[in-house]
Parts: C-alpha cells; structure tokens; sequence
C-alpha cells in the first residue's frame, strides 16, 4: 500500500501545469479565430465576383433585347460599370452564315476597365 501512496499526488496542479495549458489553450484558439476570419474576407469575395458574374449575364441579356441599362449599375452598395465589345477581327463564316454576332461584356469598378471582375462572351442575332 506505501508503494502505491507514493505514486498518487492529491496536492492539484502547480502553477507551470495551470500557465502551460493556458498557453497551449489560447495557442488553438488564435488560430481558430485567423482561419475563421480568413473565411469570411474570402467569403465576401466570393460573393463580389457572384454578382459580378450575374450582373455580366444581365447585362447580356439586355443587350439581345436591345435595352441595355446606363452606366454604373449599382447593386448592394457599390456601383459596376461594363463595356460593350463586338469583336469583329475574328469573326468566323459559320457565325456569319447564321447571322449571329459576338459580344463580349466586360464588368468592372471604374472605366476604362483596367481591373476587369467578370466577362462573358454571348451571340446576338444579326438585324436584316
């Protein structure tokens, strides 16, 4: 029984032992708190370059149905500007045999469109 009481120690825990899990405790929650934090600012520019896309993909389709908006398109607080592009340097026979033309929509924060967000390329049919 002595052999054994030897071994137990009922007195708690120093204070290395309390400052050491302390350490190690606020350690893991640092980082937590940073990769929580990442999460969100990529989150939010996700979201910027969602509508981005869906605001080129608008803006399209305005552009089929001859309507397209003015200058900036304001959504959730900020304002996007596009620019309208009709390619016409490479422009292949099949495109003018069905008599589509290529548009390119380009959206951005300011003009010129130095930083471009989103584009996308469509067709529009040709006006006899």
């Amino acid at each position: 029984m002595k052999y054994f009481n030897r071994y137990v120690n009922n007195t708690g825990l120093t204070l290395i032992e309390l400052l050491a899990s302390i350490t190690l405790l606020s350690i893991v929650i640092i980082i937590f708190l940073s990769i929580f934090s990442q999460s969100m600012i990529w989150s939010s520019k996700v979201e910027d370059r969602l509508t981005a896309v869906n605001l080129a993909e608008r803006v399209l389709y305005e552009a089929r149905t001859d309507s397209v908006p003015t200058q900036p398109i304001t959504l959730n607080g900020k304002n996007y500007y596009f620019e309208i592009d009709y390619p016409v340097s490479d422009v292949i026979d099949l495109e003018e045999s069905l008599g589509l033309t290529r548009i390119h929509v380009k959206i951005c924060d300011e003009l010129p469109c130095s930083k471009v967000e989103s584009e996308i390329y469509g067709y529009i049919e040709q006006e006899d």
